[in-house]
């Protein structure tokens, strides 16, 4: 019975669970105890305004250096919060700069810009992004299939939009998927389940792809 990715939280994991944890940057100032789950963290789009790239560059490379980190994330833009976009724009180049020389991989936060991010994409072949907790359309959604290096989080979505969460499901490859809970109060076992009911597969199938997904993605040694 291989274990259940769960590729965001902000939550500690369950039973079953190899779960990706975000820590927010200023919380990983000294080195952590990680047991039972993995860790990213990066400058949120929310706060790209509370560091400067020298500062941020600084304590990122700092933390890659002494912490067990899996990914940088999540990192991105967002067009509904936080600050002046240009300002959100340079922290997101900052933060690839150093997960491109890091290799690792990104968690990407992306609200109604995803229009922004594509291009960023498209000249960023070397690193290895996760849409996380994504929701685009159909044209969108086609846009970053044809980028090999992008991977999808379904979450909310699944649970809030049953029409669109269906849509994705059957556009996404199964070898480019993941699932999270994010904040939500739920375990990544109910996670899985609906995935797996709406995609009209068994839930140890759905896993098994999902965990090889990471095995290609993330080094999972990284920590244990």
């Amino acid at each position: 019975m291989v274990p259940l990715i769960n590729i965001h939280t902000h939550r500690k994991p369950g039973n079953r669970e190899w779960a990706i944890r975000y820590g927010w940057l200023h919380r990983l100032r000294h080195p952590i105890s990680v047991q039972g789950y993995y860790i990213s963290t990066g400058l949120h789009p929310w706060k790209a305004h509370t560091l400067s790239p020298i500062q941020l560059e600084d304590i990122l490379q700092l933390l890659i250096k002494h912490q067990p980190l899996i990914a940088i994330g999540e990192i991105g833009l967002d067009r509904a919060n936080g600050p002046e976009f240009t300002v959100q724009m340079k922290t997101l180049e900052v933060q690839l700069n150093i997960a491109e020389n890091a290799n690792k991989p990104v968690i990407i936060h992306c609200v109604k810009a995803y229009a922004d991010l594509l291009p960023i994409i498209q000249t960023r072949k070397n690193i290895q992004f996760v849409l996380h907790d994504y929701a685009g359309n159909a044209i969108q959604t086609n846009q970053f299939l044809r980028q090999p290096n992008v991977s999808f989080s379904l979450g909310k979505i699944l649970f809030r939009n049953v029409e669109k969460a269906q849509m994705l499901l059957d556009m996404i490859p199964e070898n480019r998927m993941f699932l999270e809970t994010d904040v939500m109060p739920i375990s990544i076992e109910t996670v899985f389940e609906r995935a797996a009911e709406l995609k009209g597969i068994e839930k140890e199938l759905l896993a098994s792809h999902v965990f090889e997904n990471a095995k290609s993605i993330f080094d999972l040694s990284v920590g244990k």
